[in-house]
């Protein structure tokens, strides 16, 4: 990991806004190496590339509100799967 002053949001002495103090450990490389279930950027990078399927573009789409704490969704177009997501902090039964 690199460790430039400021990982390179900034090449001048200070910056016009603070810059957190765990710029070094919480940054774009400590994301690209971490575990997929740790690291915002690889869902990132693994909802952008749903976004580019035949499903997400031109599928229908159906919403349902089950409950206060699970929104569900679902698209389907012919001959795709659908996708479910529960992204409650809980698990429900």
């Amino acid at each position: 990991m690199s460790r430039s002053v400021y990982l390179s949001f900034s090449t001048n002495a200070t910056t016009w806004l603070p810059v957190n103090p765990n710029y070094l450990t919480l940054n774009l490389a400590a994301q690209v190496n971490a575990d997929e279930s740790e690291s915002h950027y690889k869902v990132y990078q693994r909802l952008t590339g749903l976004r580019q399927t035949n499903t997400i573009q031109r599928g229908s789409l159906d919403t349902q509100v089950i409950s206060e704490l699970i929104f569900s969704f679902s698209r389907q177009v012919k001959f795709c799967s659908s996708c479910l997501s529960n992204a409650a902090p809980l698990s429900l039964k």
